[in-house]
C-alpha cells in the first residue's frame, strides 16, 4: 500500500537546486504529490482476481500470432456466464467492461462449448486447467472478442480489442489459474466447466484516440493546488 514516507521526499528533493526558495517550493509541494501519487495508484489498480494473460489470441484468421497476444482487460463475474441471453444482453447494456465500446454497439453470439453442448463454431478443451479454443464467426468480420470462462463456480471475460485484422475465425489459449479461477480464485476450483464467444466490428474513429489513465486528472490538479497554496503562503509571509 503506498504511503507518504520519509524515504518519499528524500527521494523528491534529491537533486533539487539547493537554493533556499527552490527547496522550500518544493518541499511545500511533496506532500500533495505524494498523496496524489497514492490516489493515482489506487485508481489504477486492477481488482479483478483474473489476469489479461488467463486468455490468449494465436490465431487471427490464416495468420499465426506469436508470441500470443494477451487480452486487452479482463472482468471476473459470480455466476454462470456461459448462457447465451445473460452474455449478450450484458454486453450491448454495457454492464461488462463500461466505457470501452459506445452505447448501442451490438454484439454477436458465437455460442458455448461444454461437456454436454458440440457447438460446431467453438472448440475448447472442456475439463482442462490449460488449453486452447477456437471460434469460427463464420462470414462475419469482427475486430472486438470477447471469451467467457467458467470455472465450477465463477467465470471470467477476457476482452480482445481492435484486432488488425478484422476476421471472422480465431485460435487460441487458456489458463484457468491466470484466469483467477483455480488455486485460490473466484472459480472454485477445477478445469474449464464451459467456453462461450462473442464479436462486433468496430470503426476505429477518424485520428484515433488516445485514452488518459484514470487517476491521471487527479495528480495534475493535486500538483496544480499545491503550487497556488505555496504562492498564497509566499505572498502572506
Amino acid at each position: 500500500m503506498w504511503q507518504c514516507s520519509g524515504e518519499f521526499y528524500e527521494l523528491f528533493l534529491n537533486g533539487l537546486h539547493p537554493r533556499r526558495f527552490e527547496m522550500d517550493f518544493f518541499k511545500k509541494l511533496a506532500f500533495p504529490i505524494c498523496a496524489a501519487v497514492g490516489l493515482f495508484a489506487a485508481a489504477s489498480a486492477d481488482a479483478s482476481t483474473c489476469s489479461v494473460s488467463g486468455a490468449t489470441i494465436t490465431k487471427i484468421g490464416s495468420t499465426n500470432v506469436a508470441p500470443a497476444l494477451a487480452a486487452t482487460a479482463c472482468e471476473d463475474y459470480a455466476g454462470n456466464i456461459g448462457a447465451g441471453s445473460t452474455f449478450i444482453d450484458g454486453l450491448n447494456a454495457g454492464t461488462f467492461f463500461t466505457g470501452e465500446f459506445a452505447a448501442g454497439t451490438t454484439w454477436t453470439f458465437v455460442g458455448k462449448e461444454d461437456s454436454s453442448t458440440d457447438d460446431p463454431d467453438i472448440t475448447a478443451q472442456i475439463g482442462n486447467t490449460i488449453g486452447t479454443w477456437s471460434a469460427d464467426f463464420d462470414s462475419l468480420l469482427v475486430n472486438n472478442v470477447i471469451i467467457a470462462l467458467k470455472g465450477t463456480q465463477n467465470g471470467a471475460l477476457f476482452l480482445f480489442k481492435g484486432l488488425n485484422p478484422s476476421a471472422s475465425y480465431f485460435e487460441g489459449g487458456f489458463d484457468m489459474t491466470l484466469a483467477g479461477l483455480i488455486a485460490g480464485g473466484s472459480g472454485g476450483g477445477g478445469g474449464l466447466s464451459n467456453l462461450s464467444v462473442a464479436g462486433v466490428y468496430v470503426s476505429d474513429p477518424p485520428g484515433g484516440v488516445i485514452p488518459l489513465p484514470a487517476g491521471l486528472p487527479l495528480l495534475l490538479s493535486a500538483i496544480g493546488i499545491g503550487g497556488l497554496i505555496s504562492r498564497r503562503k509566499r505572498k502572506t509571509a
